[in-house]
């Protein structure tokens, strides 16, 4: 009889406890519905209350950069920025008919560098291939991942603005989707450095801010993650915007 009731409870606790993904159905206030564990059921997670850092964008002024793939990507649980470690997370491209953009460091800090994989499209580094973390001491780490080349070494201490290396395919980066993932992540000092240096661990991702300027350079305004346009975006037909970095 006992079981029967644990049983029953654990079912009524599925209903009681769902939520929809990326929304506040089902959640209070200060949480909202992600994927954390099971691609099937999506939990309340709490959304970062702190002010949002700024870093510097990544890509220089000299190149066209687009949104590909904006946060949490709401109704695709198989996307890879469905889960807590990227949910925050922007995939930036330059025009593919153009050579590699260059990557620059949009804090100062400690690198951490994977720089193993020479294939394409798929789990190495993983899924991440070659990447970088920059571990700030306020707590926030910066992450860039698919690098064709990295041109800086393990251990590192970079500053903004310093080279990181070249936008590639390395890892799980889709078919012919040259591009950046990029995101930025609180708090890695509660477990350290040698704890996030395990391939392809990350500390909960969160939103942050950049400079962007107008495709003729002509306006400059600040963008959070949360609200760049970027091509795949759930339920809606926004065209695709295009911007620069504000580095010379």
């Amino acid at each position: 009889m006992i079981s029967k009731i644990i049983c029953f409870l654990l079912f009524l606790s599925s209903y009681v406890f769902a939520c929809e993904y990326a929304s506040q159905k089902g959640c209070n206030s200060t949480e909202r519905c992600i994927y954390v564990l099971d691609p099937e059921k999506p939990l309340c997670l709490s959304t970062f209350t702190g002010e949002y850092p700024k870093i510097v964008f990544p890509f220089d002024s000299s190149r066209l950069i687009t949104c590909d793939q904006g946060p949490h990507m709401p109704g695709e649980k198989i996307h890879s920025h469905a889960w807590k470690n990227a949910m925050d997370a922007l995939d930036l491209r330059t025009n593919h008919k153009e050579p590699s953009g260059l990557i620059y460091a949009g804090a100062s800090g400690k690198a951490l560098v994977y720089n193993e994989c020479k294939t394409k499209n798929d789990q190495c580094g993983g899924g991440f291939g070659n990447h970088i973390k920059i571990f700030r001491e306020d707590g926030t780490m910066l992450f860039y991942a698919h690098f064709e080349k990295v041109m800086i070494k393990d251990g590192d201490e970079v500053k903004v603005g310093d080279l990181l290396g070249i936008e590639g395919e390395s890892g799980w980066a889709g078919e012919n989707n040259r591009h950046l993932h990029m995101s930025v992540h609180y708090d890695w000092r509660i477990e350290g450095k040698i704890y996030w240096s395990q391939i392809g661990w990350l500390p909960a991702s969160i939103p942050f801010q950049f400079d962007i300027v107008s495709p003729d350079n002509s306006k400059k305004r600040t963008e959070s993650s949360q609200s760049l346009n970027c091509v795949r975006k759930y339920n809606t037909s926004i065209r695709p915007s295009y911007f620069r970095g504000t580095l010379p």
